[in-house]
Order: C-alpha cells, then structure tokens, then sequence
C-alpha cells in the first residue's frame, strides 16, 4: 500500500516537472517567431539598389483593390514621383512637373473580373498606386536621385 501511495506521488511529481518544462518551450517558440517576423520587416527597409528590384517591389506590394474589381474598374494609371538626393520619394503627382522625368517600364496588375463601361476617374487605382510608390525603401539608383520618375500602372480585369 505505501508502494502504490509513493508510485502516485512521483506520477504526480513527474507532471508538475512536465508542465513548467512546456511552459519553457512555449516561450522558446514565441521568442524565435519575434525574431523571424523583425527579419521581414527589416528586410521591407533595406535599400533598392536596380530598376529589377524596383519593379520587383511594386509587383510584390500593389493590390488590385477589391472595390474596384466589384466596380468594373479597369484602366492606365500615370504618376510621377519627386525623389529627393538621398534617394526617398518626396511626393507623388499626377500631373507632369517639366520635361525631364525618367520612365519607368509600365507595370500591369491583372485581376479577374469584368470590366464595365465607365467614364469616370479611376480614383480606387490612383490610390493604390500612389500608396505602392509612397511605400518605396531608398532607391539607391543613382540617376534617380533628385529625379522625376514616372510610373505607368495598366490595371487589367480578366
């Protein structure tokens, strides 16, 4: 009898161990996932170096919005964005400044939806668009610092 009462002390002994030694595990985990989630945010800052990257950049990050999937939106969007020496964009406009900008290949965001007949402006695309290139790390690229450049957005509904 006093076997069996020593046996399930030390069951009871052995899961009060268990339980701290998962606790500990547990915080291991959420400390590595901190890590692994402020390499991706520092990674969204590093620096662009090349016209590749850049339009790599813009692809990754522009979304068609669902609004004007909804709306049958569809069309060109054209900005230009003020780079300033150090390379960061400063504004971003609708109308061209002057004559000297530099042209960056267009880029074509596709969606599937239809496309409807509108005359008005499509303000939901200038808006994302403007949002990507505001979004924009450094351009380290050093023909577009103190720059115009102008982006040339086609949104498709397939």
């Amino acid at each position: 009898m006093i076997q069996k009462l020593k046996k399930a002390r030390d069951d009871g002994m052995k899961k009060f161990f268990f339980i701290p030694l998962l606790a500990v595990v547990v915080v291991m985990l959420s400390v590595r996932e901190a890590k692994v989630g402020q390499d991706v945010e520092n990674a969204n800052n590093d620096e662009i170096e090349t016209v590749t990257e850049l339009k790599r950049y813009i692809k990754k990050n522009i979304i068609y919005p669902r609004e004007a999937v909804e709306e049958g939106l569809a069309g060109k969007v054209k900005l230009y964005a003020c780079v300033n020496d150090k390379g960061r964009i400063e504004e971003v406009i609708e109308t061209r400044p002057g004559p000297d900008y530099i042209e960056i290949d267009e880029i074509i965001v596709k969606e599937e939806g239809e496309k409807k007949k509108r005359k008005r402006k499509p303000e939901l695309l200038i808006t994302e668009s403007r949002r990507v290139i505001m979004s924009l790390p450094c351009l380290n690229i050093t023909e577009f610092k103190g720059q115009v450049l102008e982006f040339n957005f086609r949104f498709v509904l397939e």
